[in-house]
């Protein structure tokens, strides 16, 4: 509680008018705030303050005087001697000491001193503060250990936590950004020059347009860009920044994080290699909870199969559905469905139309899977089979043909597989022999040859 500064004449009036009324006021204030003020007389070692210096410390005599052992006996041995030191030593300027003390109930806290020194040219004394700093000290301490976790997280991730103030164009960042550009240096703040100088030179327009396109629009800022490393190489890395605004809704800075992305652009350069080298088109078909199709990738082989560039179908795949013959569209529509909606394989021959208006035939396979967000992706391999099913119908010509030239001839066509024993003929093997059905194996067409003829025959 405050003391009564009207009983001791050591307190000076300093505030005019009535000075203990906003004194108790003051006091009251600094009470809440868990802070006092003291004078010490270096002669007397006799202290005066307010009444929450005796509060913080715990002590019973709350209007004071006090005698300067009373604090002194609250103070750790371990920290007695940083304690001692700060109260014999005298220094010009404001001084600081922070020490813990046990406080009468046998609580520990954590006591920070500010005070000043005076007295050089007369009697001595030092007047200061007294603050309980034990919740502001640990709050200091989690906070320095999320931020010790969170470098270690972002290190270890391979991460860089980075935010851009517009109008002074300076980076504030985790620890780890100048590692991660090549910089070797473990500061936290940059010149947007610096960042820019480690980035490839034919990335730095695009770099730039991106970030200005987020300014305008207040989208998301997701530029893909190569930096140089310590070495001199490149790699590749990504970067997701989000726009924040003042009162008025100006631009005033960008939060982001950026990634190394190197090994994953590899992976997909490997892949597209790969699926340059497959005949047709490998492909992803997403539908959307609303039934939308788009075609998140696809290779290059869609320029050969569908007359497309990849980027038409990307966001919406009707340019390619569009391609479909009419007399296999609702056909091929309701499978995909099918497939969507029970997750089975998808397969099906169906034509689609060239810009010059040729019909070519294609063959087209994939396995769905239900995302998160309950879309549906499907991956697969689309490729064209017009040479082949125009080999399948000339065979079929070529077969009816044979078909009607033995039967005009009352001939038949057949094979024996030795090892199976099988027997496989022309359709009319059985109404040419009289027997139904015909015979499937030659132990069965040798039961209807004629008794006088087995010997011959089996020869």
């Amino acid at each position: 509680m405050p003391s009564d500064t009207r009983k001791n004449p050591k307190v000076p009036s300093v505030f005019g008018g009535d000075s203990t009324l906003l004194l108790d006021r003051l006091e009251e204030a600094m009470s809440g705030a868990r802070i006092g003020w003291f004078q010490r007389d270096d002669t007397s070692d006799m202290l005066i303050g307010s009444g929450s210096c005796a509060t913080i410390f715990g002590l019973r005599n709350e209007q004071g005087p006090w005698r300067f052992e009373e604090f002194a006996n609250c103070v750790l041995p371990d920290d007695l001697a940083i304690y001692s030191a700060a109260n014999q030593e005298r220094a010009s300027g404001t001084q600081s000491v922070r020490f813990r003390i046990r406080r009468g109930d046998g609580e520990l806290r954590l006591v920070e001193s500010r005070y000043l020194d005076l007295g050089d040219d007369g009697p001595k004394a030092r007047v200061g503060l007294i603050m309980d700093v034990t919740d502001t000290h640990f709050l200091e301490m989690r906070v320095r250990d999320y931020v010790e976790w969170l470098d270690l997280a972002v290190t270890s991730l391979n991460l860089v936590l980075w935010e851009r103030e517009i109008a002074t164009d300076r980076f504030r960042s985790s620890t780890n950004y100048g590692a991660f550009y090549g910089l070797e240096d473990s500061r936290r703040e940059w010149d947007y020059s610096e960042f820019l100088s480690r980035v490839h030179p034919e990335d730095v327009s695009r770099l730039l347009a991106s970030f200005q396109s987020a300014l305008e629009s207040g989208e998301e800022y997701a530029p893909l860009y190569r930096v140089k490393t310590a070495d001199g190489n490149y790699r590749a890395v990504e970067a997701k920044g989000r726009l924040q605004r003042d009162a008025s809704g100006n631009p005033v800075r960008v939060v982001g994080l950026s990634w190394d992305v190197s090994a994953k652009r590899q992976s997909e350069e490997r892949l597209f290699d790969i699926a340059r080298q497959v005949p047709g088109m490998v492909y992803q078909l997403k539908r959307d909870p609303n039934g939308f199709y788009t075609i998140p990738y696809c290779s290059d082989g869609i320029r050969e199969v569908c007359e497309l560039e990849p980027e038409q179908v990307r966001d919406d795949a009707s340019p390619m559905m569009r391609r479909i013959h009419p007399d296999d569209a609702a056909r091929l529509h309701q499978s995909v469905r099918n497939s969507g909606d029970q997750l089975t394989p998808w397969h099906e021959e169906y034509r689609i139309i060239h810009a010059d208006m040729s019909v070519h035939w294609v063959e087209g396979r994939a396995n769905p899977r239900r995302e998160a967000d309950g879309s549906v992706l499907w991956h697969g391999h689309i490729v064209e089979i017009t040479s082949r099913k125009r080999t399948e119908d000339e065979l079929q010509e070529t077969r009816t043909r044979l078909t009607l030239a033995l039967s005009a001839a009352r001939m038949l066509s057949w094979h024996w597989d030795l090892a199976t024993d099988r027997v496989t003929s022309s359709p009319d093997l059985g109404q040419f022999l009289g027997i139904n059905p015909a015979p499937r194996t030659m132990r069965e067409f040798q039961a209807f040859v004629y008794p006088d003829d087995v010997a011959r025959f089996s020869r």
